[in-house]
This record gives C-alpha cells, sequence and structure tokens, in this order.
C-alpha cells in the first residue's frame, strides 16, 4: 500500500501502538475499524484515499502540535525534521 502514512510513528510516541478508536470517531471519518487498521499498519489492498488522508490530516491538526500533524513524511517541513544521532564528545 502506498504511500506511506505516520499513524503508527504518531501513536506509537505517545504510547499507543495499538488504538482503538470508538465507533462514533470512526464514524465521523467514515470507516471501519478494519479500514484504520490497515491505514494505521500501512498494509490493505487499498492505498489511502484522497478523502481519507483529508479527514486524518484535519484530525491530527487539530489534536496535535509540532511534526505530530503532518500525516506524511514528505509533509515535514526540513527545519522540522529530526536530524541524525549527534556525535558524542567523548574527550
Amino acid at each position: 500500500m502506498e504511500p506511506v502514512n505516520r499513524l503508527s510513528e504518531i501513536f506509537g510516541k505517545l504510547g499507543l501502538h495499538q488504538p482503538r478508536l470508538t465507533d462514533v470517531q470512526l464514524e465521523k471519518w467514515g470507516m471501519s475499524a478494519k479500514r484504520f487498521t490497515q491505514l494505521f499498519r500501512n498494509k490493505g489492498n487499498q492505498p489511502i484515499t484522497v478523502t481519507e488522508a483529508r479527514v486524518l490530516r484535519s484530525w491530527l491538526e487539530e489534536n496535535f502540535k509540532g511534526t505530530h500533524i503532518y500525516l506524511f513524511e514528505d509533509d515535514i517541513p526540513a527545519h522540522m525534521k529530526q536530524k541524525g544521532q549527534q556525535q558524542l564528545q567523548l574527550s
């Protein structure tokens, strides 16, 4: 399934490795629990749709800050991307 989204990374950083959304939230998004799980795991027969991406982006923007508001890695501005590990001064 392409493109790869960041849902599992965002929820994982919050300590939620297998989130279970309420039926009310899923109904607002217009998707089933199975479909959310497919998107969360980046697995499934169908790629994320424009409608799904739009609703998830909107929800992330309403509820999160920083890099967590970006659904896809390519959306994160360069200045916000985490740099590689810094060298340690061991002397």
